[in-house]
């Protein structure tokens, strides 16, 4: 199943930028969402893809020594911070 990402609109701009610890920091997110709302004003937003599906471009790397291993202890890793 395909979620959409949520619209930018002004109500997200000021919660993401009342979160910055510093000017510097809500200038460089106010940046970075003015690009984001016009890249969403000029395509619209994008849709999230499936985890298998997302997943295969990393099957190149399962020819790696020791790939399942690392990713194996990644996912372990994640669980425990949980």
């Amino acid at each position: 199943m395909r979620e959409r990402a949520p619209e930018l609109t002004a109500g997200l701009m000021a919660r993401v930028l009342a979160g910055a610890p510093t000017v510097a920091e809500a200038e460089r997110r106010r940046a970075v969402l003015g690009r984001i709302r016009e890249r969403q004003a000029a395509d619209g937003c994008r849709e999230a893809v499936s985890g298998g599906t997302r997943a295969a471009q990393f099957a190149p790397f399962d020819a790696l020594e020791g790939f399942r291993e690392k990713v194996a202890a990644v996912i372990e890793e994640s669980r425990d911070d949980s």
